[in-house]
């Protein structure tokens, strides 16, 4: 049997022999708790492998990706809108004509040949040992202060594969920051307290059970104390891609330049569609016709991620059926380019023209496009616009697009429904429509 268990047993028959025992029914025990009651950090002498750098080496993959690109585009090899005009390899991966590459195809592909190990070795930096130049066997295995800024200077002559100034001090000076941090360590002492807690209800008979388990266990089980020692490890916090800003917007039509979706490397800054639909129901048709005209966000736009963009629609619709129905909508959207699809949704206002009564609404419209073949695509769009003392006009359509340069010919099907709160007519039929870029 361990400690704890015999200090519960011997509180048990001491409280056997107490006056309350005949009211009396143990319910506690012991726990250990640890506590953390002191953390301090100094500085220890530490031998430097390879894996210390793996995180800094990445950075300086990211940077030699976008070099790579970079150069690409200025040997005419992509060209402006990052499509590759002849066979490319990098690394042994070939990159066919037509291709368009991005600098986290070529991050993916390149694989860092770098020793930072050993180039610190060659400009004295580290020892032939890996371990900090200046830090001898003379000084004490702890220190609580040392000035590592001499090393500044020391990692100015350190050769890079980087052309950009600003990336080449940015990434000596993460290398500074890691060697500096990684003699680093926290030592932390905690405290094993063994209590005994009472779990009766009784809280006369709690507080005696209580002090007579603390007497046993603070001489069987006295508080223990541990210091834990760790190594700390610096991870480099530098935003590369910050560091190379490439201009993204947005392309003249879907599939420009044989890229997917609507934005391209030094694309435009702004982007419309006019767009005419007509939909043939069982007694009734609709037509449509309309504009968004879309602008970027002025966010800081990264080549392999999506772009955001805010939009404002204007739309027709002509219901027929016994009687004429129109409704005309001014819209304000937001949306998400993504490189082979765009989502896009927003609110706005409908001023309703019916036979009977005219009037404005709310209105709600989402829009989502799927590139994912040249020259065709996938696009479903969806609207509502209501007035409860009016109308609800709702419609959801599915089409197939056959892109042609800046136009765009779809058909599809059409659910289209209307009505008030005592009646709704619902029906469905094919649709026709064409888009034009500009």
């Amino acid at each position: 049997m361990n400690k704890i268990t015999i200090m519960g047993l011997l509180t048990s028959i001491t409280l056997i022999g107490c006056p309350i025992h005949a009211q009396y029914q143990s319910k506690g025990g012991y726990v250990t708790t640890p506590q953390i009651v002191n953390h301090k950090e100094y500085y220890k002498r530490h031998r430097f492998v390879a894996t210390d750098f793996d995180a800094w080496i990445a950075l300086l993959g990211r940077a030699q990706a976008y070099e790579t690109f970079d150069t690409l585009v200025e040997t005419g090899k992509l060209s402006h809108h990052a499509i590759a005009r002849e066979p490319i390899f990098i690394n042994g991966r070939r990159f066919a004509p037509g291709v368009g590459i991005t600098v986290s195809d070529i991050n993916a592909v390149l694989v860092p040949t770098y020793n930072a190990l050993a180039e610190l070795k060659s400009i004295q930096v580290l020892d032939a040992d890996g371990y900090l130049m200046g830090l001898t066997q003379n000084i004490t295995t702890q220190f609580e202060n040392y000035d590592f800024s001499y090393l500044v200077s020391k990692l100015s002559p350190l050769p890079l594969p980087i052309t950009n100034s600003a990336t080449r001090q940015e990434l000596l000076t993460q290398l500074y920051q890691l060697i500096a941090y990684n003699h680093k360590v926290l030592e932390t002492t905690v405290v094993d307290t063994t209590r005994y807690e009472s779990r009766n209800d009784n809280i006369f008979n709690a507080l005696i059970e209580n002090m007579l388990g603390n007497f046993l266990g603070s001489i069987f089980t006295p508080d223990k104390t541990q210091i834990n020692s760790q190594g700390l490890r610096y991870r480099p916090y530098v935003d590369i891609d910050a560091l190379y800003p490439i201009p993204i917007g947005f392309s003249t039509y879907p599939y420009e330049d044989q890229r997917s979706g609507l934005y391209l490397f030094n694309g435009n800054p702004g982007s419309t569609t006019v767009a005419v639909s007509g939909a043939q129901f069982d007694d009734s048709s609709q037509y449509k016709v309309g504009a968004v005209m879309r602008s970027l966000i002025p966010t800081t736009l990264r080549p392999n991620g999506a772009i955001g963009y805010t939009a404002i629609g204007l739309d027709y619709e002509l219901y027929k059926e016994i009687g004429n129905r129109h409704a005309f909508t001014l819209s304000f959207n937001g949306g998400q380019s993504l490189p082979s699809m765009t989502l896009e949704g927003g609110v706005g206002l409908t001023y309703f023209r019916l036979p009977e009564v005219s009037g404005l609404g709310l209105g709600l419209n989402t829009a989502f496009n799927w590139y994912f073949w040249s020259p065709v695509s996938l696009s479903t769009e969806a609207s509502i616009a209501w007035n409860p003392n009016i109308t609800t006009n709702g419609d959801l359509s599915l089409g197939l697009n056959l892109h042609l340069t800046n136009a765009v010919l779809g058909v599809g099907y059409k659910f289209y429904s209307y009505g008030t709160e005592n009646q709704t007519i619902s029906t469905n039929g094919l649709f026709g429509s064409m888009r034009v870029f500009f």
